[in-house]
């Protein structure tokens, strides 16, 4: 039995409900309120659901489109397609060409708009789109003439080409010297297997200091922070720390010395990094380490500062609400979630440019619950985790609780053992259940 079943008991009730959903307009919650139920009329709910899911996401995709939204479009053919079942095929095929008909004359008129202010009659010929004639590009150097784009896609030296066409040009002839064992040690790596890379890689350190990052990060996946925090400081001292690829390998060595709880010293390698380097991960993990350390009204202003210059990034949004948080002031980081949601995310009743980042409405809507505070508000946002969250968490089975507590219905107790049953007894998320579930009971 899954976890929702342990928070609604009652089948013919929770199915019941499922219908009151529906009708009133809310499939994804209605979604939710059948988790774990079997039967008969549960199935035959459930299918009215999933059709209603599927034809309020195509619906929405087609208006967006026919708006000219061409990502709120796709988004909502998306989630069309995560829910459909064989039957939806001919709506999902319709769907489909609506949004990609609406793609192509988005991107015509774009390149004609182009093609007129640069003094082009058109592009007939496909030679230009919307930053105009496309220039003729040389392989990078490296690659010289091998013909490696000829081979199959995942082809490991195509899929090692790609990874070191990221990196540094300097670095990049050095790794490519090192031959096919190489790539493949390497390689070991990207496919999660941190333990045969550090081994593969062991006869290269020796010849070649540039290994020491792909060391490094092995090092790290394993959990072995003092060997990863040893490899990356060297490859700093030798190349001095940069951007490769993905990564930045201060910020690299930062996590591997604050995961080796020498946060003070992973503060230090970022703020001497940063005298020079204005990579945003690099200020992002000022923020967090200075809020590691408890330094919280620094951690706040460097995090506002972060914010300015990142608006749309909903991690930095996050992290700053979880640094007023532990600073008591919740009403601020609810003012800092909310305002995030307000600007950037498409939802009922919403018209941002982003689809609804799912933990910031489960971290908002958890702070108005346990606060009290704006119910109306507190369920329009359980009505869009509802709808957007791909799979229910333990967290959401919390807002229910929280919102069942508020309503004052019955059973309250009974949710929060069943939400406590699920969680390890360290788990932190159990003094959450005991204070606002239990009112502080042991």
């Amino acid at each position: 039995m899954g976890l929702w079943a342990w928070l609604f008991p009652g089948p013919a009730e929770r199915i019941a409900r499922a219908r009151r959903l529906l009708a009133g307009g809310n499939p994804g919650r209605a979604r939710l309120e059948l988790e774990g139920i079997m039967g008969e009329e549960a199935e035959a709910c459930r299918v009215e659901v999933i059709d209603a899911l599927v034809s309020l996401n195509l619906s929405s995709a087609e208006q967006a489109a026919a708006a000219g939204q061409i990502e709120a479009a796709a988004e909502h053919l998306t989630l069309a397609e995560t829910f459909a079942a064989p039957r939806h095929a001919e709506a999902l095929q319709a769907g489909r060409r609506v949004v990609r008909e609406a793609r192509t004359s988005h991107r015509q008129a774009a390149a004609a708009a182009d093609a007129r202010r640069a003094g082009h009659g058109g592009c007939a010929s496909g030679s230009c789109g919307s930053r105009g004639p496309v220039p003729h590009e040389d392989p990078s150097p490296g690659f010289g003439a091998d013909p490696i784009f000829s081979l199959p896609p995942d082809h490991p030296q195509v899929r090692f080409a790609l990874l070191l066409e990221t990196w540094p040009e300097d670095l990049r002839a050095r790794l490519l010297a090192l031959g096919a064992d190489f790539a493949a040690a390497v390689l070991r790596l990207e496919d999660g297997d941190p333990e045969g890379a550090w081994s593969a890689l062991e006869p290269f350190a020796a010849r070649e200091p540039a290994v020491r990052l792909p060391r490094g990060q092995a090092a790290l996946a394993l959990g072995q922070y003092a060997r990863a925090g040893s490899e990356l400081r060297a490859f700093g001292e030798e190349f001095g720390h940069r951007r490769v690829g993905p990564v930045h390998t201060a910020a690299l060595l930062a996590r591997a010395l604050a995961s080796d709880r020498r946060v003070e010293e992973a503060l230090g390698v970022v703020r001497a990094q940063r005298a020079t380097d204005a990579d945003l991960e690099l200020a992002a993990h000022e923020v967090a380490l200075l809020e590691g350390l408890g330094r919280l009204p620094e951690a706040d202003t460097a995090g506002v500062a972060l914010l300015r210059q990142t608006p749309g990034d909903f991690g930095v949004i996050r992290l700053l609400a979880r640094i007023r948080i532990k600073g008591g002031q919740r009403l601020a980081a609810m003012q800092v979630l909310e305002s995030g949601l307000t600007r950037l995310c498409r939802g009922p009743g919403k018209c941002g440019s982003q689809p609804l980042d799912v933990e910031s409405a489960r971290m908002l809507a958890q702070l108005y619950l346990e606060d009290r505070l704006d119910p109306r508000r507190a369920g329009e946002l359980l009505e869009q985790i509802a709808l957007y969250a791909r799979q229910p968490a333990w967290i959401d089975g919390y807002l229910a609780a929280l919102l069942a507590r508020n309503r004052g219905e019955p059973g309250v107790a009974e949710r929060a053992e069943a939400l406590q049953r699920a969680l390890p007894e360290d788990d932190p998320r159990v003094g959450l259940v005991r204070q606002h579930l239990l009112g502080g009971l042991p």
